[in-house]
Order: structure tokens, then sequence, then C-alpha cells
């Protein structure tokens, strides 16, 4: 969903909840260099991944606007 420096795991914790408020399931991860947010739900390739894709850039337009500070506009779908 969206890299974080490493001094900013604060905004990331601020982001996941405000993802799983509004019902993207989501984690964070603090890596060495740099905290992530990750969205957990599965899927089998990017097509079937593609609505929560939109759903999580839809959403950060609104956490944009309400202070978040964050618009997740580079949100892509990626398999672990």
């Amino acid at each position: 969903v969206q890299y974080f420096r490493s001094s900013r795991l604060a905004d990331a914790e601020a982001a996941a909840r405000f993802l799983n408020d509004n019902g993207v399931a989501c984690v964070v991860f603090e890596a060495e260099r740099d905290v992530q947010l990750f969205a957990t739900q599965p899927f089998a390739d990017e097509r079937e991944a593609a609505p929560l894709v939109k759903q999580i850039k839809e959403l950060g337009k609104e956490y944009f606007k309400g202070g978040g500070g964050y618009d997740f506009a580079g949100c892509a779908a990626a398999k672990f």
C-alpha cells in the first residue's frame, strides 16, 4: 500500500488504522530501513486484486483530504 521512512512509524500505524477501520485489512511491517504498510487480502492474480487496489486508492484520496498526509496513489498489487 505505502512505504514510509523508519522515522514515520506513527504515520504508518495511523494509515493502517484508517484502512482497517474502512474495511481493508492491513498490517505494518518494520524493515531495516523503512516501514511498509501491506493489505492482507489474498488474491490469485492482478486482475483479481484490481478492485482492492482501486478501493485503497479511493480511500487514500479521503485519507489525504482528511489530513492523513498520504494518498496511497502508488498502491500496486504484489504477491509474496
